[in-house]
């Protein structure tokens, strides 16, 4: 369905709250980057033959994104991400013109492709271990997670390890943690979760009877700014890492509460830790 508004302050109003509600961050790729975030949950949509990252709406050229992903990796051996095709969109489509996309964006002759390291006809992804993704320290890596269907032989591999996670669907934060909590009391022992990389989605759904009460400052960013803090303060937050060792959050570069430092500095103790 289609809405159209005949009145241009309505018009406005409509951009408005529909960019409040889907804008998750407040900043590119470099810049998160820079600020220590590694793991990108990629929504990519399909239109008139042009692929775009979106959340709702659409956001920019996914050629830019890749384009930032590997000049950062190009310039940080022993960095690696995990880039995440959560969504392709339409929907049931194949993979393999998306593929043959990423193939061609490339920065110094070098797509996102040539920063896959490791074995990549390993069926365990347990078994991947950091110095085979960044080759002994010596490249900038990347894991690549989806869920892809209907690829060539010369791209299956590259997509073939798949990651898990629960959108809690909860408006309240404090819901949300407790439906966290859960779900992880859940995953402990259970086989179901094995040679996956599970995430942990601490976002909250935007609640429109907030919005509609607050509709020149509600916003996924602004609402994101103490939902982080109260995420990373929450008792077990570090608990959560031994079975979801994957963490997203809105507004990663926010400074509100330290929290960009803050959770870098307990996700950096979590997984030294594991040496």
């Amino acid at each position: 369905m289609k809405i159209i508004f005949s009145n241009s302050g309505w018009a406005y109003l409509a951009r408005g709250l529909t960019s409040r509600i889907s804008k998750a961050q407040a900043h590119d790729a470099t810049v998160q980057l820079n600020a220590g975030v590694r793991y990108f949950d990629a929504r990519i949509t399909l239109v008139n033959g042009e692929y775009y990252t979106s959340h709702g709406f659409l956001s920019v050229h996914l050629s830019s994104v890749l384009t930032e992903i590997i000049t950062f990796l190009n310039s940080h051996p022993g960095e690696f991400i995990l880039f995440h095709i959560a969504q392709n969109y339409p929907l049931n489509q194949s993979f393999e013109p998306l593929a043959e996309y990423i193939a061609s964006v490339t920065v110094d002759g070098k797509s996102l492709f040539d920063f896959v390291n490791y074995d990549t006809t390993e069926t365990n992804p347990s078994l991947i271990t950091y110095n085979d993704v960044t080759a002994n320290h010596t490249k900038g890596g990347v894991v690549i997670l989806s869920n892809a269907t209907g690829l060539e032989a010369q791209y299956t591999d590259y997509f073939k390890i798949n990651a898990f996670s629960v959108w809690h669907d909860a408006m309240d934060h404090t819901l949300l943690l407790e439906k966290a909590d859960s779900y992880y009391q859940t995953m402990i022992g259970n086989s179901t979760f094995d040679n996956k990389f599970c995430i942990n989605q601490l976002q909250c759904t935007p609640s429109y009877s907030d919005i509609w009460s607050a509709l020149a400052s509600w916003s996924l960013l602004n609402k994101a700014q103490t939902d982080n803090v109260e995420s990373i303060d929450y008792p077990n937050f570090a608990t959560w890492l031994q079975e979801m060792p994957i963490v997203i959050f809105d507004y990663t570069t926010s400074t509100y509460g330290n929290f960009n430092m803050r959770v870098i500095s307990i996700l950096t103790e979590y997984n030294l830790s594991l040496t």
